[in-house]
């Protein structure tokens, strides 16, 4: 657990969140579970494999968001019954929602860092040594289990 007056001034160690490798690619990671340019972020060392998810991730939300909008839309000319192939159309649509969301996944972090109530930030299954090391690096970060 970050406390968030520490969050602006962290230092950060050059090892994978993930699984404690030295490769890391340093990512933008959503503090909120959306991937938003909105959204509060914080710039994380990452293994190569969940760098370029993560960064797909962010990249294609916006696109999922829109189909998601085209659903909602469609879904309500079907029941208004304006929608000619109606049943095409939303069964279509619902198709891509899911392979969208499979295909974001893929390869992303099983937990992502998360911003709590608190304002701290938890960063769950983060590997041992690199717990230690942000310990280490920053009085004031705590484990948690």
């Amino acid at each position: 657990m970050v406390p968030p007056e520490l969050v602006p001034g962290l230092k950060i160690p050059e090892l994978a969140i993930t699984d404690g490798s030295t490769e890391v690619e340093w990512v933008p990671v959503s503090l909120s579970g959306w991937a938003t340019r909105r959204e509060p972020s914080m710039l994380l060392p990452l293994d190569r494999r969940s760098a370029r998810s993560m960064r797909r991730y962010r990249r294609f939300v916006p696109v999922l968001v829109l189909v998601l909008l085209l659903q909602l839309a469609a879904w309500v000319l079907r029941l208004a019954d304006l929608l000619p192939n109606a049943r095409l159309v939303t069964g279509g649509l619902l198709v891509a929602v899911f392979g969208l969301i499979l295909w974001l996944k893929a390869g992303m972090p099983a937990k992502t860092p998360r911003r709590t109530r608190s304002g701290e930030v938890r960063i769950p299954a983060v590997p041992e040594a690199v717990a230690q090391q942000w310990i280490a690096l920053n009085p004031g970060v705590r484990p948690r289990s």
